[in-house]
């Protein structure tokens, strides 16, 4: 069986996808925005809030017991796909409340005035900003890691930048923005060498491929649910053991203190990840995301997910070069190899407008913006772009309805467009349309 039949045959769980729109089917090619979701996800949320709708750790009735079982479940059920422990995964609502979290405590505990963080150039803004914020709190260097015009790290000057003043790297695993994939294992070891900590942004890698927490020594790691089957709002922080018992809370309210007392300095916490986790958390979502992990288990990573989505990069990227007015964003050959998501510009001609054309004409839907990583904007020289991100239930016929449309577009509407918006073609930053972060 071919791996197109082998990941085609799982699209009937996906009922959103058998959307139509003038009798075209939906190309939904925006899964590193979110992914779809699954019936199986689907009905798991429905039947919890059916039959096991309650809060958790907090009473002793039935239904409330078997609420914390099934959550308590999904959190050994995500310490398995990682091969952490279970007492390391503290249940947040997404990626960037992970990076805030640890920005927050860990780096407000542990970071010192001169104390230099080491990012990219490459982040998105979830996982700048907060380090910004916590640089100038606390009189911090903050350094970048700069991308070269091939979209690839510039791993001289990440040696440079990492010293003996380093407290912590912290980077993307997988560009959102432009799809590279960044040598974790060479940025986890140079930090190491010099005592620093790393937090990996995990977002548009984990829902690809099986991420070892332990074989890849990693110190944090941090990502969002809905990108990987899962309902919105839940997400997950590894913390390694040796690390946790030192975080101080994020937050505070019910269900983290065993024993509150006067004076407050004498209230006595849950260990963690309970002891960090106030309040009553994504219960329904959590659970959601256990099923969605057994999904990807049991379905889509025994099969060879990387390379069909390469796969289907290659395809794009192959059509794309022979568009003469198309300029591609990021590492071609490592996108051919290893990617699952392309970005691209058309010459002067703000994203929107191929975007709007593609969703009304052929039901393709695309993203266009800068992606939320406006210094890797700024870097590469590109206002916006539009991404195509694949996921496994994404078909080759898919990328050929695309490029069907792009040059379409191009031979209909691209020459009206610079003469509507009285774009210079030598001089594309005459273009002022506005377009989405």
């Amino acid at each position: 069986m071919s791996a197109y039949a082998e990941f085609n045959c799982h699209r009937e769980d996906f009922p959103v996808l058998y959307q139509k729109k003038d009798n075209k089917q939906l190309a939904f090619l925006d899964s590193g925005a979110t992914s779809q979701k699954p019936n199986q996800v689907i009905d798991t949320i429905s039947d919890t809030y059916r039959y096991a709708s309650a809060n958790i750790h907090r009473g002793d009735y039935t239904l409330s017991l078997k609420a914390t079982r099934l959550y308590e479940k999904a959190r050994i059920t995500v310490a398995n796909f990682l091969n952490a422990n279970t007492n390391e995964i503290v249940f947040t609502n997404g990626s960037t409340e992970g990076i805030n979290f640890i920005a927050s405590t860990w780096g407000e505990k542990f970071l010192q005035s001169g104390d230099e963080i080491v990012v990219t150039e490459m982040e998105h803004n979830s996982n700048l900003l907060p380090w910004a914020m916590l640089a100038q709190r606390k009189n911090l260097v903050l350094k970048l890691i700069e991308v070269t015009q091939e979209g690839y790290l510039d791993l001289e000057s990440m040696v440079r930048l990492i010293t003996p003043k380093t407290k912590l790297v912290s980077c993307l695993h997988t560009s959102n923005a432009i799809g590279t994939t960044n040598p974790i294992e060479k940025i986890i070891a140079a930090a190491h060498a010099v005592g620093a900590k790393v937090l990996i942004d995990g977002a548009q890698s984990v829902p690809y491929e099986r991420i070892d927490v332990k074989a890849l020594d990693m110190d944090f790691l941090v990502f969002s649910g809905h990108k990987m089957l899962a309902p919105t709002g839940i997400g997950v922080l590894y913390i390694k053991k040796d690390l946790i018992d030192s975080i101080p809370a994020y937050q505070w309210g019910g269900g983290m203190a065993d024993k509150v007392q006067l004076p407050f300095e004498n209230t006595i916490y849950h260990p963690a990840p309970e002891g960090l986790e106030a309040g009553t958390p994504p219960i329904v979502q959590a659970i959601g995301l256990g099923a969605a992990i057994d999904y990807l288990t049991e379905k889509v990573f025994t099969q060879p997910i990387k390379e069909y989505l390469a796969s289907l990069c290659a395809r794009l990227i192959d059509g794309l070069e022979q568009i003469p007015v198309v300029d591609i964003l990021g590492p071609k050959e490592q996108l051919r190899r290893e990617g699952h998501a392309v970005a691209f510009n058309l010459k002067c001609i703000p994203a929107k407008y191929l975007a709007e054309y593609l969703d009304k004409n052929f039901n393709i839907a695309v993203r266009t913006s800068k992606h939320c990583a406006h210094l890797l904007a700024l870097r590469l020289n590109y206002p916006s772009s539009i991404r195509c991100s694949f996921y496994f239930y994404n078909t080759p016929e898919e990328v050929d309805r695309l490029l069907a449309g792009i040059q379409s577009f191009v031979e209909e509407r691209y020459d009206a467009i610079i003469e509507q918006e009285k774009i210079n073609p030598t001089n594309c930053d005459s273009c002022t349309v506005r377009e989405f972060a």
